[in-house]
């Protein structure tokens, strides 16, 4: 990809957050990472990612408020929900909280 492709990950998992972050960065994307709603809010309107990963399975926050608060700020943002392992995600939640596509992490 060319070196344009910003990416904001929004995760609480701090190894998964690690380990998709570099396998990301290996392919040539810039990734951003937090572990906070606010702080992927506050990151967005700086950074201008095309793309956000963001947990829906966060302890601390709303991942499904955090997508379309995302959305909002940036209209031509990709939202991909991070769901937990051997969970089927509610397609129809997803679909309204504006994700494109859901993977497990």
């Amino acid at each position: 990809p060319p070196s344009a492709h910003r990416v904001l990950m929004l995760c609480e998992d701090n190894d998964s957050a690690f380990a998709l972050s570099m396998l990301l960065g290996l392919a040539g994307y810039d990734v951003q990472t937090t572990s906070s709603a606010p702080d992927a809010i506050r990151h967005a309107a700086r950074f201008a990612p095309q793309v956000a990963l963001i947990d829906t399975d966060m302890a601390r926050g709303d991942g499904h408020a955090t997508a379309r608060a995302l959305r909002l700020a940036c209209a031509d943002l990709e939202l991909v929900a991070l769901t937990p392992p051997g969970v089927t995600p509610d397609a129809q939640e997803l679909a309204a909280a504006g994700y494109a596509v859901a993977v497990p992490k």
